[in-house]
């Protein structure tokens, strides 16, 4: 639709800025102008200012500018033609229309958006009616009030096939556009129609606008009865049609929105009643996909209400199986779009519950602690590739790396996509380097890793490739994470060193973002200082020329892995980890044990973890 520049002038002339967002937050004069707090972050003092005369608002705070179209087009969320449309509603002004096409096509728009208002409003007083006060009962019972019920429209289609058709008959509504609406369908072996949505609770779902364009229906349970081989389905929802498509909305998305708005977060949840449930009890930005999985569209649009300041969806899903498989699915089809601040975090319900009967029997802060303690995108994936599988092989360890690795790399941002390969590392190594015979999923019982000091004194060239090695890594920590795991089973006779070392892994284990400087900077003020002063000279450097700070990755990496190779061949690195759950008292382990002490590595006896 093409919409001209004088008419978007007439737009302007014709509305009072100040008035306009007055309508939506509490707007003061200040002098010639107005101020009120941003509606586009929180503030207590307002730095908002509103100039009537020059027609723009501008925020000293965040720096949001703009006029009534961009104002409209910001706070409501809305494109530009949808912004366009709303401000000539409220001017009182028609839209021009560039075609006849296009006039044919607002005019049956519009004739729909009635005959969906009219028919949300004959769902509304069904429920009310005392022939149908089951339908309302058995929403009182499920906890909602009467006010809840009117402020989320709620209506009722009785079960009878024929009473909707005659109302709408009444009301001189074309039954074969309410058939395109999906709210009649046609007798097969007769004339006529026959409603769609019978015996059933009527969720409406509105488009961006606030405007009604489906329905949900969920089935009352004296209907939900087996008749043959045909079992009427729990929820059913209106097929696409020109003013709606599933796929792209998102229910109680307009009211989530001003709640976003105001900081609440946005929750998105698995169905309507269980949206309403979080609304009564304070979550007010919640939202739910109609009838399908979530798909690429409803993310962006739950992220685009989301504040600039914590752009994270909460997504919450029921306790059982079929929760984890939704869960699951999400988070797939939300890893490409993840960019730098923008992301997801999941909520998982106790088993056999939802959010309605959660806070129904437990209260608000069930749900409250539940959100607080959101598992990010990072850690469900990792869940999602290890839960119940038993990874205690080379090739199991590599498998999930392979597997990890390819859904890091479907994410568009190559800087999330950066950190993401670093978290599998550093996962992949807390997972794997503790010595345990191996990894089973989540909740695996994680020893202590065993300690690699040794008693006999090794010799100094092989103390001395040591040191290389961890120079090494400190210096260069971003071009060589992931490898922290050759340190921990680097042989080591010095107490200094063995202190550093395990120091070491454990600060890179925590934050694999460390440069150099701050890595240092750490290990100093824990404590090693000495040590580092004797590692970080030139004779080191003399032995070891790659390991110094300004050598470059290439060179670095052929230095690091002659020396690693080197020591695995001398048995200087040892892989303890298929030793660590033996039975010191096993001759087999003692056999371990003394092929250990002819290499000059027998392990302190106290340092053994036993199962």
């Amino acid at each position: 639709m093409g919409i001209s520049k004088a008419f978007i002038d007439r737009l302007r002339e014709r509305i009072t800025l100040s008035e306009f967002i007055g309508k939506r937050v509490k707007v003061q004069r200040a002098g010639r102008e107005f101020k009120a707090c941003c509606p586009f972050h929180n503030e207590k003092t307002p730095s908002f200012t509103i100039n009537d005369q020059k027609g723009f608002y501008h925020c000293f705070g965040c720096g949001a500018h703009g006029d009534v179209l961009g104002f409209t087009m910001q706070y409501d969320n809305l494109d530009f033609i949808d912004a366009v449309e709303k401000l000539a509603a409220e001017a009182g002004l028609e839209v021009p229309k560039s075609s006849p096409q296009e006039v044919k096509r607002h005019r049956e728009e519009k004739d729909h958006y009635a005959y969906l208002e009219t028919a949300c409003k004959w769902f509304e007083e069904a429920l009310f009616k005392p022939e149908f006060h089951y339908a309302l009962s058995y929403l009182k019972e499920r906890g909602l009030s009467e006010e809840q019920i009117r402020a989320f429209r709620i209506g009722f289609a009785p079960q009878d096939r024929d009473l909707f058709v005659q109302a709408m008959g009444k009301e001189s509504l074309a039954m074969p556009d309410l058939e395109k609406l999906g709210l009649v369908r046609k007798h097969k072996n007769k004339d006529g129609y026959y409603a769609f949505f019978r015996g059933r609770i009527m969720f409406p779902v509105m488009n961006k606008r606030g405007r009604v364009v489906a329905f949900g229906g969920r089935i009352l349970p004296q209907y939900d009865v087996q008749e043959g081989d045909y079992k009427p389905a729990k929820y059913m929802n209106s097929p696409d049609h020109m003013l709606f498509h599933k796929g792209e909305l998102l229910y109680n998305f307009t009211k989530a929105r001003q709640a976003a708005n105001q900081g609440q977060p946005v929750i998105v949840t698995e169905g309507y009643m269980d949206v309403i449930a979080l609304s009564k009890a304070g979550f007010t930005g919640a939202v739910a996909p109609l009838g399908t999985a979530l798909t690429e569209n409803q993310i962006v649009l739950g992220w685009s209400i989301t504040m600039p300041d914590d752009q994270n969806l909460y997504l919450c899903f029921d306790g059982d199986e079929a929760g984890k498989r939704a869960a699951y699915r999400a988070l797939e089809r939300i890893l490409p779009f993840l960019a730098p601040g923008k992301s997801a975090k999941f909520i998982f319900m106790p088993e056999g519950q939802d959010p309605d009967s959660l806070i129904r029997e437990k209260g608000r802060q069930a749900l409250q602690n539940l959100l607080e303690h959101a598992e990010p995108m990072h850690d469900v994936l990792w869940r999602m590739e290890t839960e119940g599988r038993l990874i205690n092989t080379p090739e199991a360890k590599a498998g999930l790396k392979a597997r990890l690795e390819k859904h890091a790399e479907v994410i568009a941002d190559k800087t999330v996509q950066s950190y993401y390969f670093r978290d599998i590392n550093d996962k992949m190594f807390k997972a794997f380097s503790n010595f345990k015979k191996g990894f089973k999923g989540r909740g695996a019982n994680n020893n202590q890793p065993m300690t690699s000091k040794v008693e006999k004194p090794l010799s100094k060239k092989d103390r001395l490739r040591g040191e290389i090695l961890m120079a090494c890594m400190i210096n260069h920590p971003i071009y060589l994470s992931g490898k922290e795991e050759v340190l921990a089973e680097l042989l080591i006779d010095n107490d200094g060193l063995y202190a550093l070392r395990n120091e070491l892994v454990d600060i890179l284990a925590e934050d694999e973002g460390l440069e150099r400087d701050g890595l240092i900077t750490v290990l100093k003020e824990r404590g090693h200082t000495q040590t580092l002063e004797k590692l970080l000279n030139q004779n080191t450097y003399l032995h070891g020329p790659f390991a110094a700070p300004d050598t470059e990755q290439p060179e670095l990496i052929e230095g690091w892995d002659d020396i690693v190779n080197i020591m695995r061949k001398e048995g200087m690195i040892v892989d303890l980890r298929g030793t660590a759950n033996v039975d010191l008292n096993d001759k087999q382990s003692g056999k371990v044990i003394n092929r250990m002490r002819n290499l000059g590595q027998m392990v302190l006896k106290e340092n053994w973890q036993e199962d």
